[in-house]
């Protein structure tokens, strides 16, 4: 890391020009960027039962058209049928049907809610070289027989007329739909609040008294281009039209189409692309301010943070250019990235700053950017490593959302670290070039700020930097001039924390929490609500409440599927019957179509043509009767004589021998959605409807597009559990690379519980777990490491420094590296918190559960790191004893605490002593027998500066004597008066050793040192 920063410091403009233009090159990959907004593939996983059906329905039957859907309940709570209220019904339809043209769509009107920013994403239904318009009847699905449009609508009693309507009175009305409802179809299938008389109690035998709500259904052709576009006009629209027409005392209205939920879903997110901007923007003046002070020509540092900001940024479009150009879509999640990433780059940056800061101002500058990354590199590039291994084994899970949503923040981690380790890096050494040079930081190539007035208030402090500013010889500005914050952390937090009560009091408490989070994380609820998911000013929260308070739950049809079946014989096809009879007795079952069931009117039609077939043949004229034009045509959908099928417009002229055995043939179900809107109660549905199907004996599926989503639910805990079990062993294993195997399974320990704490606080605050609290649960353990990493870094730096083992070591190297990175864990956490802020303000309920989800795990993990790992790393850490035990014959001696260097933990060898006041021992401190004396320079005898001259490469004796010198008791209460030196210039070896040689020595007392009998040496 001392190299790397020398390197970068001594040539930063190449260093820019370089890095820079390889970040502009990947973010090109962004002009390759796809987005994708159906919820229905992006929360679905891939290997479950539900994504499986799907494509081979879709492959089988080819794929249904899209259906416009109209909920109208009467606006002062009585029956809708009604003169009035039908005849507004039959006004919406008109205007559906006949009216509604692309016309329209040109400026839209005033009333039409997506006439702002999202209408210019939406292209007009205009044929592109024809000009031609388009209509309901231009794009409806049609009956083969008759060429009329497929619609699911009761005002077809009256041909859709208002004088039929008039016609009639209201008894008349509910005569018709009484013999509908006991001859045709259950009225069920389309009201809500159904009341019926059941005079004898007989099913066929009902009187249509009233509904409260009704639900009128249109039905396309297709799923894309111009019907996808009459969708999204219709919905755009409709809303305008029933103003128009003056019905809001008439009529309440809601409507949807599948196309909703992925308009709306990506309207959450344009809407927001402002909020999230200004995230960005309070994130960069924050680091601006951070970086020094605002108010000092001089010694702001404004150009370095918008130069750090810019370069960040164009690291996060390199890092979203090389995910889309690898073939990634880009998913409404998306955009979230940004803020978090920034966030905690911004940790990373600012402590490296931190660390700039404690170096002497006088030293050369690519000396003191090399130091400062040599301390803050390592864990700057830890928190990367295990950031980005969270992301990566969050993206193996088998949701495209998390998947591509981890892809792409991983690869704007990694970029954006890379930035910092050479843009930031970089433009770090040629600011503080600007401030040996005395120019100003708003211009820092032609003004001169030697006549420009600093502002008073900041005299002295950070970013003032005089020639001399810095710590004193042979320590750091820590050491030095501790700041108010880390004396009351070093003299008042750590002694209470590590004292032997309060440190099993947090060790308890902690322990209580996430025995609490285990036994609460069962009842967590579970399924993702469509609701969460759209914008708070969304038509489909209107839906939404009415289909709860008007029709019990939603209404969804769903495919039963039979495939490989022997349909040829009648015995098969008998026992296919009786179970769709069966399934029609289920309370939750409204409706299993019989003009959908293409072995009854098959069986008719023999019948009409006097033929009769074969008990082992029965499927031997299926191909006759699905030729033609004729009624019968349209259970071509529903039987698939070959695979792929031909288009449904198709006249199809299947062969005898083709529909001999049919590849697959289809049933439709009507049933309620559960009221709890529970996916698990959704797919137990599902299932049972299976289950009644095949106990017919043949195989049979269930298929409906909103099993796609729910099916999630089901394998949501196995999700969660083995990313957490993967996700610890990834840092396990990257922590082992860095840092002593204790050290990194406290740390691994701290973030597993941290997963756990956030089940218990879904629990608490009654969010779901679901896709969304998923995503925060995989980032979880990449951003709370980072509270961790930093603590244990530096703990391990100091207790590497220390000649004693024992527990009072361990307590004063916690308390040094808590002192020292302390409030640098802080101003990351906040830094963090920061960034995600704005999303608290979104316009989506699943937006602001992330926003809280974040929260929490920036909370959590500030509490680990800050609470409960120094008390584990005093307590039961012990690094260099891992350290030792790989020495063969070299002593680990154990000190008691308060005993003398030497001392042995049981009371033997040399007698105990107390240090004075500066710090070293009493002079008649008496020697005992095994006691060598040694010589300690009495000048600088920092153990951190002694440290560096070893790295250093010094001389044998100099490393002989600063390995001795780190051992001394309490070596930081020496004299600071020594001149530092390098060891980097020519000759700095002798000139180094002629200096210790010059030094005034005094003999003090050191334990017996011991022979390694491997090496020869005496250390």
């Amino acid at each position: 890391f001392e190299w790397w920063g020398l390197l970068v410091a001594r040539n930063p403009r190449r260093t820019i020009a370089a890095s820079v233009a390889f970040l502009a090159c990947l973010a090109l990959g962004n002009l390759n960027i796809v987005f994708e907004s159906r919820g229905g593939y992006l929360w679905s996983p891939l290997s479950q039962p539900a994504k499986n059906n799907w494509e081979y329905v879709k492959d089988t039957f080819g794929e249904d058209g899209h259906s416009l859907v109209l909920y109208a309940a009467a606006a002062d709570g009585g029956s809708m049928f009604r003169h009035k209220q039908l005849k507004a019904l039959l006004k919406l339809h008109e205007w559906t049907t006949k009216e509604l043209t692309t016309a329209e769509r040109v400026g839209g009107p005033a009333g039409n809610p997506l006439a702002g920013p999202l209408a210019e994403y939406l292209p007009f239904l205009q044929h592109p070289a024809t000009g031609e318009r388009f209509s309901y009847r231009d794009l409806c699905h049609r009956y083969p027989e008759d060429d009329s449009c497929a619609s699911t609508n009761f005002l077809e009693l009256w041909d859709f007329k208002a004088r039929n309507l008039e016609a009639d009175s209201e008894r008349k009305i509910l005569n018709r739909l009484t013999y509908l409802h006991n001859n045709v179809a259950t009225v069920e299938a389309f009201t809500g609040d159904l009341e019926v008389d059941d005079r004898e109690k007989k099913v066929k035998d009902q009187e249509v008294l009233s509904a409260k709500g009704v639900m009128l259904t249109y039905q396309l052709a297709g799923t894309d281009g111009y019907y996808m576009e009459f969708e999204r006009d219709w919905n755009a629209l409709i809303d305008a039209k029933f103003a128009e027409l003056e019905l809001e005392g008439v009529l309440e209205m809601s409507h949807f189409s599948p196309v909703s939920f992925d308009d709306e879903l990506f309207r959450v997110v344009l809407f927001d692309m402002p909020l999230f901007g200004l995230g960005i923007l309070i994130i960069l003046v924050y680091l601006v301010l951070t970086l020094g002070p605002i108010n000092s020509a001089r010694n702001s540092r404004v150009v370095l943070g918008v130069t750090v900001g810019a370069n960040l940024l164009l690291a996060l479009g390199a890092g979203f250019g090389l995910a889309s150009a690898s073939g990634l879509l880009f998913p409404p999640i998306v955009p979230l990235v940004p803020l978090i990433v920034l966030g905690v780059e911004l940790d990373g940056i600012i402590i490296m700053v931190d660390y700039l800061d404690q170096e002497k101002a006088s030293d050369p500058v690519p000396e003191r950017i090399a130091r400062s990354f040599r301390e803050a590199g390592p864990a700057i590039l830890i928190t990367t490593c295990t950031t980005v291994a969270a992301f990566c084994i969050g993206a193996t899970t088998d949701m495209p959302a998390v998947t591509w949503f981890c892809l792409f923040a991983a690869c704007a981690f990694t970029l954006s670290a890379f930035a910092t380790f050479t843009v930031f890096l970089a433009s770090l050494a040629l600011d503080e070039g600007r401030l040996q040079a005395n120019r100003a930081s708003f211009a820092p190539c032609c003004v001169d700020a030697e006549g420009l007035p600093d502002c008073p208030a900041w005299a002295g402090g950070r970013g003032a930097r005089p020639e001399l500013w810095g710590p004193s010889a042979g320590e750091t500005a820590f050491e030095a001039r501790p700041t108010p914050i880390q004396r009351l952390i070093r003299d008042r937090y750590m002694p209470l924390l590590l004292s032997p009560v309060a440190s099993v009091v947090t060790v308890g408490a902690f322990a209580l929490v996430v025995v609490l989070s285990l036994v609460a994380a069962p009842d967590l609820k579970l399924g993702l609500s469509l609701r969460d998911t759209m914008p708070d000013d969304s038509y489909m929260h209107r839906t939404f409440d009415m289909e709860r308070d008007v029709f019990g739950g939603a209404r969804l049809g769903a495919d039963i599927v039979i495939r490989g079946a022997d349909l040829s014989s009648q015995a098969v096809v008998d026992r296919i019957d009786e179970a769709l009879e069966a399934l029609e007795d289920k309370a939750y079952v409204i409706l299993v179509p019989e003009d959908m069931r293409w072995h009854d009117a098959y069986d008719s039609w023999l019948s009409a043509r006097g033929e009769k077939v074969r008990d082992d043949a029965f499927t031997e004229e299926l191909a006759a009767f699905l030729r033609g034009n004729n009624k019968n045509a349209r259970f071509r959908e529903r039987v698939a004589c070959t695979t792929p099928p031909p288009l449904a417009r198709d006249v199809r002229n299947f062969t005898q021998e083709e529909c001999l055995r049919p590849v697959a043939v289809r049933y439709v179900v009507l049933y309620r959605k559960p009221i709890s809107n529970e996916g698990l109660d959704n797919i137990a549905r599902r299932n049972e409807i299976e289950g009644l199907v095949r106990e017919a004996g043949v195989d049979a599926i269930v298929h409906s597009i909103t099993f796609l989503v729910d099916q999630a639910d089901t394998v949501m805990w196995d999700l969660t559990l083995s990313n957490m079990a993967s996700a610890c062993g990834a840092i396990l294993a990257i922590m082992l690379l860095f840092s002593p195997p204790v050290v990194a399974l406290l740390i691994t320990a701290c973030v597993a519980c941290i997963y756990v704490d956030l089940l218990g606080m879904l629990y608490v605050f009654g969010i779901a777990l679901n896709g969304v609290s998923f995503v925060c649960l995989v980032m979880s353990v990449g951003l709370s490491v980072d509270y961790c990493v930093h603590i244990a870094h530096t703990f391990d730096a100091k207790y590497t420094l220390v000649a004693s083992r024992s527990l009072s070591a361990r307590k004063e190297a916690a308390t040094h590296a808590m002192a020292k990175m302390g409030t640098s864990v802080v101003k990351g956490g906040w830094t963090t918190i920061l960034g995600i802020l704005v999303v608290a303000f979104a316009n989506s309920d699943a937006f602001r559960t992330f926003f809280r989800l974040l929260v929490f795990t920036v909370i959590l993990g500030a509490l680990h790191g800050l609470v409960l790992l120094p008390v584990l790393l005093a307590y039961v850490s012990d690094p260099m004893a891992w350290r030792e035990s790989g020495k063969s014959g070299e002593e680990v001696r154990e000190e008691a605490p308060g005993a003398a260097p030497g001392a042995k933990a049981d009371g033997g060898g040399p007698t105990p002593w107390r240090a004075t006041r500066d710090g070293r021992p009493p002079a008649n401190l008496a020697m005992d027998r095994g006691e060598t004396r040694a010589l300690v320079p009495l000048a600088d005898t920092s153990a951190e500066r002694q440290q560096r001259i070893v790295r250093a490469q010094s001389a044998s004796a100099i490393d002989i004597i600063t390995k001795l010198a780190a051992r001394a008791h309490d070596a930081e209460g020496a004299a600071r008066q020594h001149r530092s030196f390098s060891l980097k210039s020519p000759g700095s070896r002798e000139a180094a050793y002629n200096q210790v040689l010059e030094t005034p020595w005094e003999p003090i007392d050191f334990p017996a040192v011991s022979r390694d009998p491997s090496r020869g040496e005496r250390r």
